[in-house]
This record gives structure tokens, C-alpha cells and sequence, in this order.
């Protein structure tokens, strides 16, 4: 682990855990109720900013002024379904559009107890029509973090299953695959994860799946066939109780055919790319950059 994962993985484990339970996340959520971090200054200077509603949530596109490759990228935010977008994913989002070019949608979709997942779709399947619209026939990547990452695969299956154009690769960074928090593996590393815990994580779980059940494959999609879905890349750390779930999805995917990478960072914590100057994060975009550039071929205006 570089110097800076290991200063940051230090400071978070000096903070009060809110996911740890049930009742440290309500006691969090009556306090401070979430609410969404803006776009940073530094990053306006960098991007063309829209900001639009669709379906009643907020919706933010950024374009970078300079290197832009035409081809987009939704990104869904995670913060277990109740919390809003925070600082640190809009640095992520940053590093994405630095390192790729590519034009950045991000959905602020509804968030739990007062939202579900059957709110989330809709959104989501329309905000991808209207990505599609945009730029006909280029590509459109699916990206997200822990919840969102999730909800990013979820919206893969839900394509599929609707028989709609697939998206060209899915990038997951340490993804909430099982929202039932039900694999007894993820016992084993709850103390070496610095952010979450099993009955907090599942509380959040129950409060996204709503109505539904927790295991239908749009809220856990570690319970879907896996079958017909587009190349996906998953990076996720080794001391994450999330990373349970990454092992038993590559298995079941490798039978069900889909073309998976997974690359673990044996001591990263969850979302540890989100420290966006360690060397481990780099290699992230790098590699993230590289798969995109397959397709998404610099501009001749140098980079954002």
C-alpha cells in the first residue's frame, strides 16, 4: 500500500462509522440529513457544466472544454442508497474525464428510505435513451461506485431485459453486489474494513429493496443469470467486506460466459480509487482509459 492509501485509510479509521448499524445510520440520517455536494470550482473551470432535471431528479452532464472524445459515461453515485454525491466522487468523476475525455452524466437519483429502487429505473432508463439520442451510434460506458455500481450493473440487466442497447462496458469500483449482505465469507473481514459493517450495510439494503425482494437481480444483481451482459471491469480492495461478493459474482460469471475482469488491490479499502492521487487509484484510470480508447479516440486538442 503507497504512503497516501495508507495516511487515508489511517484517517478513516479515526472517524465514527455510520454504516455500522442500523441505528448509528438513522441516528447520522436525523442530524444530517443528505444532501447533494456541489460541482467543485476546479472542475467547472475544466468541463462544460449542464445541469437539468429529468423525471423530477437532477441531472449533471460535464464535458470537458478540451480533449474530448464524444463518447459518454454515466456515473451512479454509492453512499449505500441514503446518501446524496459527495466531494469525493465528484474527484473520481474528474479523474474519469481527465484521464479519458469522456462526457460524464451523472443522475442523482432518489435516495432510501423515502426513495426504492422501483424509483431508480425509470430515471435511469431515461436518462440513457437520452445519452443514446445525443450522440447516435457512439459509445455509452456504464461506471459507478459501491451502491452505484450496483445500480450500474442493475441497469445493464435491466437493458437486456428490455431488449434495448447494451452499453459498451460496464466499470465497477468495489460494487454492492448482494444488497442482502447474505454471503457468511464477509464475516471474516469486517475487521479489516475501515467503512462498512454487515447489519448497517443490510438495513440500507432492506430500505432500497423496498416493496421488493432484496434479491431480485435489479437490487442485487449478483442473483442474475449474468447472461448477455457487455464486457465489465471490476476493481475492488482486499480489506472490504464488499469484496466477498466480487469473488462469488467472478465465479458465477466465468460459467455464465461474461467477459469479466477483476483486478483487487490486496490491502485497498472500499472505493480506495477514489483517492484519486495514489498511485493504486492511477492505475485504475489507466486502465479504465486504456479499454476506452479502444473506442474513444483522443480529439486533436490536447488533454482537458
Amino acid at each position: 500500500m503507497s504512503v497516501r492509501m495508507r495516511l487515508v485509510e489511517s484517517y478513516l479509521r479515526r472517524q465514527p462509522n455510520t454504516l455500522r448499524t442500523p441505528e448509528a445510520i438513522q441516528e447520522a440520517l436525523a442530524k444530517k440529513p443528505p444532501r447533494e455536494t456541489p460541482v467543485p470550482r476546479s472542475l467547472r473551470k475544466r468541463c462544460e457544466v449542464k445541469e437539468s432535471v429529468v423525471d423530477g431528479f437532477p441531472v449533471t452532464t460535464l464535458t470537458p472544454l478540451r480533449g474530448g472524445t464524444g463518447c459518454q459515461l454515466i456515473y451512479l453515485h454509492g453512499g449505500a442508497y441514503v446518501n446524496g454525491i459527495v466531494g469525493a466522487h465528484w474527484w473520481l468523476i474528474g479523474a474519469i474525464i481527465k484521464n479519458t475525455g469522456a462526457t460524464v452524466i451523472v443522475p442523482s437519483y432518489g435516495l432510501a428510505p423515502r426513495y426504492t429502487a422501483a424509483d431508480a429505473y425509470p430515471l435511469l432508463e431515461t436518462v440513457y435513451a437520452h445519452a443514446v439520442a445525443d450522440a447516435p451510434g457512439a459509445p455509452i460506458y456504464l461506471a459507478g461506485d459501491s451502491a452505484g455500481g450496483a445500480l450500474a450493473l442493475g441497469l445493464a440487466i435491466h437493458l437486456r431485459d428490455k431488449a434495448l442497447p447494451e452499453p459498451a462496458a460496464l466499470f465497477l469500483f468495489s460494487p454492492w453486489l448482494d444488497a442482502s449482505m447474505s454471503n457468511p465469507d464477509a464475516a471474516a473481514l469486517v475487521k479489516k474494513d475501515v467503512m462498512l459493517d454487515i447489519p448497517g450495510m443490510a438495513w440500507c439494503g432492506q430500505q432500497w429493496a423496498g416493496d421488493q425482494d432484496v434479491r431480485d437481480p435489479l437490487i442485487s444483481p449478483i442473483f442474475d443469470t449474468l447472461e448477455g451482459l457487455p464486457p465489465t471491469f471490476i476493481y475492488q480492495g482486499g480489506h472490504d467486506i464488499l469484496l466477498a461478493d466480487v469473488e462469488k459474482f467472478a465465479e458465477k460469471a466465468k460459467a455464465a460466459g461474461l467477459p469479466l475482469t477483476v483486478h483487487i488491490e490486496p490491502k485497498g479499502f472500499h472505493v480506495y480509487m477514489g483517492v484519486v492521487c495514489a498511485p493504486e487509484s492511477r492505475k485504475v484510470l489507466r486502465q479504465l482509459a486504456a479499454v476506452m480508447a479502444k473506442e474513444c479516440p483522443r480529439s486533436n486538442e490536447g488533454q482537458p
